[in-house]
């Protein structure tokens, strides 16, 4: 239910600002429209990208921004017409030539100087609510309920918005190439056509044409959106049932059989259905309540987003992969768009002029393919022939920029006194789109190098045994943007740019971070004269190394992760020292040693001991410590284990076994470091000094057990100097008790 509730509340809003878009026919809405900036991307031949620019030079393989105005609520693009709504009610066009009829300016070049390319109104009404357009034809719906066209296809070859049907009030509309669909007051559908009605587009029951408005072949009056392609149609009633009708030689009515359809006919018997889409390359696309895709149709060029064309045939509906978060899905030509949730962006399909926006030109993509993540898109724009077009709220962000050095390490690792260094490299790759002229964009940091310099001060967090110390720097503070546009640059971590320390080679190694990151700047101007500003910031990573970032999924973070081992010489050993005067230095001691790797070792990495005699000959052979097992070893007065050496950060407990008559303590160096740990308090127990973790520095354990046990009169004397003193005592007792014995006789 909670899934049904987010995903309506986004079909909603595209209703609230009256999409229409390739035929979308949401309902008029009185709320006032919230608006969005524009981009645009894909073939730009005639200006229809709206960039100030055209022709085969300046197709977009990734979105561009439409100007700098954030108040459009709409956008739609036919094959040579690009037409867009603002929150004022106002209407703009663009691409074609002015006297183009679809242009809508009247035959009149709207003013010498004026761009074919970029946005520039239609007459001067500001009550418009919904527009469309499609090849040669535009139209509007203004907040009377009245419909505009203008254009060629549709018959009337009007150069200016001319009233239609002017008998009827409408509540929303579609537009097809050669044919309209609008709903009337009384929620009833209609439609009308010159041509093109051979396959039952109409859906009035015939295959003829009809040049004036009659009712679809249904009673229902419940009818939500409705959303055409080339020669085929999908509705969906208010009640989330499914329609469809036309051509349907490529299955895309989704009726299990390729036969065209005069009338409506329900798709399935789900009642869940929210958005849907359908391309005039013949397929079709629809999501449900649960936030499921499925596609259906035209199996070329990836149109169905499923490689492998999933558990239905092509002329069923088929689920698109398992997300359960996507939020609308919008068509064009031969190429759907859809986002999530997460307002993340997809495109699968055709792609000869880019208008998938992954950058890149030509081939085609046969599941969704990432473009970018936004703050927020507006269900209001869609593709357009062999482009796209989309509403994404870009909110602005803070003006900083930080770059991270996360260093993550074994826990107890020290760096060297002076810290380590690294290098970044921000490499200019493209602006606005175009690579040719990214020497023209400023440089960041020094000739493009920005440095960060960790310390063991640095901010650092331990988990699971791993510390990781993070430095951060700012990094566009002071830039020279110069120009409005969109910056774009890749950075990467330069290898090998910390080696210089005072550690000798060979006793430390850095894995270097291989992320490679996407960094794209939108500078706007508010208006001449002002300055430019950083509008927006993009940070999409093309490789990774933190598991908490996705490829190709914009994340707020542009961090590296290092990993920094130190190899501790000597390091560590354990001894035996064994005092008191009647103590017997022979007696071997038992002890239960566990040496665990650190997280950086492998799995199954085996430590090697050597034990040795208090005059340094090896006693016996080396010993096998496998990582986190417990191993018994023997030692003597004067003996001692070593282990030569191990990552700093390799953890090590040591349990003395009970031994008769001796109490054990221990001299413990951790790191460099005195640590305290309590010895025993009575004889025969054994004795654990805990968990420890070795460092780069010295670490040691003298184990000293004291003999206690001295047998006199039944009592245990641990000091042998008292013991000795008592048998002196008694020696002189005795000889004073045989003087006596001597005298009485």
């Amino acid at each position: 239910m909670i899934k049904n509730v987010r995903i309506k509340a986004a079909i909603l809003l595209s209703f609230v600002v009256a999409v229409a878009m390739l035929g979308i026919m949401p309902a008029v809405a009185e709320a006032a429209p919230v608006g969005f900036p524009l981009y645009s991307w894909g073939n730009n031949n005639q200006g229809q990208l709206g960039l100030g620019d055209s022709g085969a030079a300046n197709h977009r393989n990734t979105p561009q921004r439409v100007g700098l105005q954030s108040n459009w609520v709409q956008v739609a693009s036919g094959g040579s017409t690009s037409i867009a709504l603002n929150t004022n009610g106002e209407i703009f066009a663009w691409g074609a030539g002015w006297s183009a009829a679809q242009m809508g300016q009247g035959g009149v070049n709207p003013g010498v100087g004026s761009p074919l390319t970029a946005p520039v109104r239609v007459g001067t009404a500001n009550n418009w609510v919904q527009v469309s357009a499609r090849s040669s034809t535009a139209a509007a719906l203004n907040s009377n309920g009245e419909l505009f066209i203008w254009g060629l296809d549709v018959g009337l070859g009007a150069n200016a918005p001319t009233h239609v049907a002017p008998s009827m009030t409408w509540k929303n509309f579609a537009l097809m190439e050669t044919a309209v669909f609008a709903v009337s007051e009384d929620g009833y559908l209609y439609s009308w056509g010159t041509t093109g009605n051979s396959t039952g587009v109409l859906g009035q029951g015939h295959n003829s044409s009809q040049t004036t408005p009659a009712r679809v072949n249904s009673n229902r009056t419940d009818w939500a959106t409705i959303i055409t392609g080339q020669l085929h149609v999908l509705a969906i009633t208010e009640g989330g049932e499914l329609y469809a009708w036309g051509q349907n030689a490529n299955g895309q009515l989704g009726l299990g059989h390729s036969t065209s359809q005069n009338s409506p006919q329900r798709v399935g018997a789900a009642s869940n259905w929210v958005t849907a889409g359908a391309t005039t390359g013949h397929a079709s696309a629809a999501i449900n309540s649960y936030g499921e895709l499925w596609t259906w149709g035209n199996t070329a060029t990836g149109q169905l987003g499923r490689p492998s064309g999933g558990a239905a045939p092509a002329n069923l509906p088929g689920r698109v992969g398992t997300g359960t978060d996507w939020m609308f899905v919008a068509s064009a030509n031969n190429h759907f768009l859809a986002a999530t949730e997460e307002n993340r962006l997809y495109s699968w399909g055709n792609n000869p002029y880019g208008q998938l926006g992954i950058g890149e030109f030509g081939g085609y993509r046969n599941q969704p393919a990432f473009i970018l993540q936004s703050y927020g898109f507006a269900d209001t724009a869609r593709g357009g022939g062999q482009r796209s077009f989309m509403l994404m709220h870009t909110d602005p962000l803070d003006l900083e920029l930080h770059i991270a050095k996360r260093l993550q390490m074994p826990e107890g690792t020290l760096l060297p006194p002076e810290g380590k260094t690294f290098t970044f490299n921000f490499v200019r790759y493209s602006l606005n789109g175009n690579t040719a002229l990214a020497n023209q964009m400023p440089q960041i940091g020094n000739n493009g190098e920005v440095t960060i310099t960790v310390t063991n001060s640095s901010p650092s967090t331990t988990a699971s045994g791993i510390t990781a110390r993070t430095e951060s720097l700012e990094v566009l503070s002071g830039i020279p943007f110069g120009a409005a546009g969109v910056f774009v640059w890749k950075v990467t971590e330069e290898s090998e740019s910390s080696d210089t320390n005072t550690i000798p080679p060979g006793l430390s190694n850095m894995v270097y971070s291989q992320a490679h990151y996407k960094l794209t700047i939108w500078i706007t101007q508010e208006a001449v004269g002002q300055p430019f500003e950083i509008y927006t910031v993009e940070i999409v990573p093309l490789v990774i190394d933190n598991p908490s970032q996705e490829e190709g999924v914009k994340t707020d973070d542009l961090v590296f992760t290092n990993t920094y081992t130190r190899i501790t010489q000597g390091a560590l050993t354990l001894s035996k020292t064994v005092v008191g005067q009647f103590a017997n230095r022979s007696t071997p001691f038992d002890f239960a040693v566990t040496i665990t790797g650190t997280a950086f070792c492998a799995d199954n990495i085996v430590f090697v001991g050597r034990v040795y005699d208090a005059a340094n000959n090896l006693v016996g052979t080396p010993i096998d410590f496998p990582s986190g097992t417990s191993v018994s070893v023997k030692l003597l007065h004067g003996y001692r284990l070593e282990f030569d050496e191990f990552l700093a950060g390799t953890r090590f407990s040591v349990v003395e076994q009970a031994a008769a008559d001796f109490i054990a303590s221990v001299d413990l160096v951790v790191n460099g470091s005195a640590v305290t740990v309590s010895p025993n308090t009575t004889q025969n127990t054994a004795f654990d000094i805990g968990t420890h973790i070795a460092g780069s520095n010295e670490n040691s354990a003298e184990f000293i057990n004291t003999h206690v046990e001295i047998p006199i009169a039944g009592m245990n004397i641990n000091n042998p100097l008292i013991g000795t003193l008592l048998i002196a005592m008694a020696l002189f007792t005795i000889l004073l008790v045989s003087k006596r014995r001597k005298a009485l006789k």
